[in-house]
């Protein structure tokens, strides 16, 4: 079980490094777009995690095998997210204007998500079972704010992306006039 918690400490320090770590290329046929939608999703998913370990940390100790898997499914979604976030970054010239602003601004915060994920499991280890501790708290609102402005941040960006192309359509159909 411990083995588990530190390879979930290891996977967000190397997460963490995401813009120095080495380029891969998008696979075959994978859209920019679509793979920033799969970070969108990450990070939904991350900010429902660190509510839910908010709501089991006064929860009894035999529901101790909730958090490791909250932990491991935090891991694998952020994990997922620096992948994703890497194969953008490497096709930084390819990406819309809006994609790379996008990238830009969720960057950090999955950064920041990693460490604090790490912090977060070594606090678990070293505190296991005071949970109650207003670190612990502070660690898992940390990782829910982070995770619920990058999921905000990209979902509005998907919206102005949309209400962008449906303006050029109207444009279009009317000839290019505008009001």
């Amino acid at each position: 079980m411990k083995n588990r918690l530190l390879a979930f400490a290891s996977a967000a320090l190397l997460a963490a490094s995401l813009p120095v770590l080495c380029a891969e290329r998008k696979s075959a046929g994978r859209d920019d777009a679509l793979l920033l939608r799969d970070v969108a999703d990450q990070a939904h998913r991350i900010a429902n995690v660190s509510g839910q370990l908010q709501a089991l940390r006064t929860a009894p100790g035999e529901l101790r095998a909730t958090y490791i898997a909250d932990f491991s499914a935090t891991r694998d979604d952020i994990n997922i997210a620096g992948k994703e976030l890497r194969q953008l970054d490497a096709d930084r010239a390819a990406l819309q204007p809006w994609q790379r602003r996008a990238l830009d601004r969720v960057e950090p915060l999955f950064v920041s998500m990693a460490g604090n994920g790490t912090k977060l499991i070594q606090f678990y280890n070293q505190h296991w079972p005071n949970l109650l501790d207003p670190a612990f708290k502070q660690l898992v609102n940390r990782l829910r704010a982070d995770s619920s402005q990058a999921a905000t941040l990209l979902d509005n960006y998907f919206k102005l992306a949309k209400a962008r192309q449906s303006e050029r359509r109207a444009l279009t159909l009317l000839g290019g006039q505008a009001g």
